[in-house]
C-alpha cells in the first residue's frame, strides 16, 4: 500500500478550508447543485481549491450513498455532476480509508508484522 505524505496547512489555509467547506455543504443541503454550491465561495490558492472542492464531494457522497443509501449514480443526478466523477471521488474515499486503517494499525502495533 502506497505512503501518503500530506501537506502541512498554515492555520489562514486551514480557516480558508474549514468556512468553504462549511459553505459549500450548506448549500448542498440546501438543494443546489455542486458546481453552485462551489461558486458560492472564492478560494484564490488552485491547489487548496482542488483540495475543498473534492473533499465538499466526498462528504457529500458519504452522506447521500455511504449514509442515507443513495445510488452513485443518484448521488450524481442530485448534485449535478457525471457519475464517472462521483465513481472515481467514492473509490478514492475507500483508499484514504484504506492507508490510514493501515497507518493508524501500524502505529499501534509497530510490532506486529515482525512476528510473521
Amino acid at each position: 500500500m502506497k505512503e501518503i505524505k500530506y501537506k502541512e496547512y498554515t492555520p489562514e489555509e486551514n480557516a480558508i478550508y474549514y468556512d468553504s467547506i462549511e459553505k459549500i455543504l450548506t448549500s448542498l443541503r440546501a438543494g443546489n447543485t455542486f458546481d453552485e454550491s462551489c461558486k458560492n465561495v472564492d478560494i484564490v490558492e488552485e491547489s487548496l481549491k482542488g483540495l475543498i472542492y473534492d473533499d465538499a464531494m466526498k462528504v457529500m457522497i458519504a452522506e447521500l450513498h455511504y449514509k442515507d443509501g443513495f445510488s452513485l449514480s443518484d448521488v450524481a443526478e442530485k448534485l449535478d455532476v457525471p457519475v464517472e466523477k462521483i465513481s472515481l471521488a467514492s473509490l478514492e474515499m475507500l483508499e484514504d480509508v484504506a492507508i490510514a486503517s493501515s497507518e493508524a494499525f501500524k502505529k499501534e502495533h509497530p510490532d506486529f508484522f515482525k512476528s510473521l
